[in-house]
């Protein structure tokens, strides 16, 4: 006698994380928002994620974010860079698909020691905040914990630091619920380098004084349980796998600059990956940010 069992039910989900490299700078004219803004639009129709973790929008990004993504709806979270309402404010949101999801709650917090005030924490250069949000699947029920981070890109502790905080807090708002919990953005912070690199041989633009560090801020993430969507979909480290290169593409070094991610913590095994991208679209000689937008597909089972 044979004995048959269901094939499980999968829900397709695309997650997109994007430093969208904001609006106010002193950038050469090149990389202005003006230049840069239709290829983010095109880039975010082209792909069309379900979810997008957004860093350093500032509310001159609004109008092409929306306009490029009209059937989510946004929750901007805590603005940093400047306390009070500006040109500069600079917020880290998180867009649905509305026929996806339900709203369930959200939040935002600084990473500080004192998250529930704005506050710059430990050694880091900029007040830095992270935004989550608890969605329910409409089909299915299912309901996920989505993080969006922006960690320092100078303080070395701020970033361990932030990290603990991060993977806390995570651990109290998910503590009675079942369900993956996602955490995505730019954690200025590599994943991986060789045990023999030497930072002072890497050509310009890259300072050694200023490569983040590789491996540690990553390790307390696994050490937590969070596995790496690029992992998970059968890619290797590698020199080449920046993801931040500065407005040059591939003249950028080739220094492991991993450092935009999407994790995900999954107790229950629902999640699996299958397919991930580091978009690297380009034109006429203009990037739509000096990141490179990461996306993961991937499938929930029912």
């Amino acid at each position: 006698m044979t004995l048959s069992t269901s094939p499980r039910r999968c829900a397709a989900l695309s997650l997109m994380s994007f430093n969208v490299g904001g609006f106010v700078s002193n950038r050469p004219a090149c990389n202005h928002w003006s230049r840069r803004a239709p290829l983010v639009s095109e880039l975010l129709r082209t792909w069309q994620p379900d979810l997008v973790a957004a860093q350093e929008v500032q509310p001159g990004n609004v109008d092409v974010l929306r306009g490029a993504l009209p059937d989510h709806a946004v929750f901007w979270g805590h603005a940093t860079h400047t306390p009070q309402p500006s040109l500069e404010a600079t917020y880290n949101p998180i867009f649905w698909r509305r026929n996806r999801f339900c709203f369930v709650r959200s939040g935002s917090f600084f990473l500080s020691q004192t998250p529930g005030t704005w506050s710059r924490g430990w050694d880091a250069f900029n007040v830095r905040s992270a935004t989550w949000i608890h969605l329910r699947n409409r089909e299915s029920g299912q309901r996920l914990l989505l993080c969006n981070a922006h960690l320092d890109h100078r303080g070395r502790r701020a970033r361990t630091e932030a990290s603990r905080l991060i993977i806390t807090r995570l651990g109290t708002i998910w503590q009675d619920e079942e369900g993956p919990v996602f955490l995505a953005g730019d954690f200025n912070s590599r994943a991986w380098a060789p045990r023999d690199e030497n930072p002072a041989a890497y050509p310009p633009p890259v300072l050694s004084e200023y490569l983040p560090e590789a491996g540690t801020v990553y390790a307390l993430y696994s050490s937590a349980g969070f596995r790496d969507a690029f992992i998970e979909a059968g890619f290797a480290e590698s020199l080449d796998t920046n993801t931040y290169h500065d407005f040059e593409g591939h003249r950028f070094p080739k220094v492991a600059f991993r450092i935009d991610w999407i994790l995900f913590k999954d107790e229950l095994n629902k999640v699996t990956i299958n397919d991930y991208n580091i978009i690297q679209t380009s034109c006429d000689g203009c990037f739509p940010s000096d990141h490179y937008p990461i996306i993961a597909n991937l499938a929930l089972s029912i």
